[in-house]
Order: structure tokens, then C-alpha cells, then sequence
């Protein structure tokens, strides 16, 4: 067995290698499930968490895990992370990033999603992050087993410089 310790890693130049710092954590699990037929993203019981970065430079990792589904073959459902009103994710569907999940399952289907997205708020006021989903066509979306009870959990990590 071999050990690696190291009192500081460098840059090429011989700078200090900046190294990010878990500051904070904010998180919770839950068994509330949302259901939607709105084509407009709405926001999901039980996965809403507010942070207070202690500095401007910090970022907050947002990471949701849970699982998604929808009613109604051959349509689509979107989840996404919103920053208050800001959805942080492609709201359009098609291609996408890790911080939106985008879904064409088969009817009355579950499956496990996890949403991670690292963003940049650039304050030291409460900050409040959510998840959202969305109906593209189909009868209804869900989040979180709305046809099983399963538990979700929700995080958020303030990331210092």
C-alpha cells in the first residue's frame, strides 16, 4: 500500500494551485412527489433549498437526485434546476447539459435521474435553488415516484476558492 500526502500543489510557474473548499452544506430527503400537465416548468414540492454564500467568488454545486416520469407514449419530459425564476437548464429540450434531464420514456414509466449543475451567484444573499418539471405533450410529468413512494434527496454545496 502506497500513501501520497502533499503540503501544497503548484502551478508550472511555482504559484499556489488553487483549491476549491467545501464551505458549506445544505441538503434534505424526501418523499414528496409533484405531478404536472403544464407545458411550463413547475416547481417540485420538497426540492427547493436556500444557501447563503459567504463570499461573491464562491459557486454552489446543486445536486438533485430522484426519479422522473410521464404518462402517455411517445412525449417528453424535462427536468431542470431554476436559481429563483432562472432556469439554469436548456428549456427548449433537445441536446441536453447535465443540469437538465430530458426524458422519452415509455408510458408509466419511472426512472432514476439525477441533475448536478455548478453555478456562479455572485452574492452573499439567500439564495434559493429548485427543481422544475415539465410536460412536452402526454397527459401528465412526474417527479420523485409520483406512482411509488421512493426518497429523493436534494443538495447544495458552497465551493470556495
Amino acid at each position: 500500500m502506497s500513501t501520497l500526502k502533499v503540503n501544497t500543489i503548484q502551478e508550472a510557474d511555482g504559484s499556489a494551485f488553487p483549491l476549491g473548499k467545501i464551505l458549506q452544506i445544505v441538503s434534505t430527503t424526501t418523499e414528496s412527489s409533484t405531478t404536472t400537465t403544464s407545458s411550463s416548468f413547475t416547481d417540485c414540492t420538497g426540492f427547493s433549498l436556500a444557501i447563503t454564500p459567504s463570499a461573491t467568488s464562491s459557486k454552489v454545486l446543486i445536486v438533485a437526485c430522484s426519479s422522473i416520469e410521464q404518462d402517455g407514449s411517445a412525449n417528453f419530459t424535462h427536468a431542470t434546476i431554476a436559481r429563483g425564476s432562472t432556469n439554469l437548464g436548456h428549456s427548449t429540450g433537445g441536446l441536453v447539459n447535465s443540469h437538465e434531464y430530458y426524458y422519452p420514456g415509455q408510458q408509466d414509466q419511472e426512472q432514476p435521474c439525477t441533475l448536478v449543475f455548478l453555478d456562479s451567484p455572485s452574492t452573499t444573499s439567500a439564495t434559493t435553488y429548485k427543481v422544475q418539471i415539465r410536460l412536452n405533450g402526454g397527459n401528465r410529468a412526474g417527479w420523485n415516484g409520483p406512482q411509488s413512494t421512493i426518497k429523493g434527496s436534494f443538495m447544495l454545496m458552497e465551493i470556495g476558492a
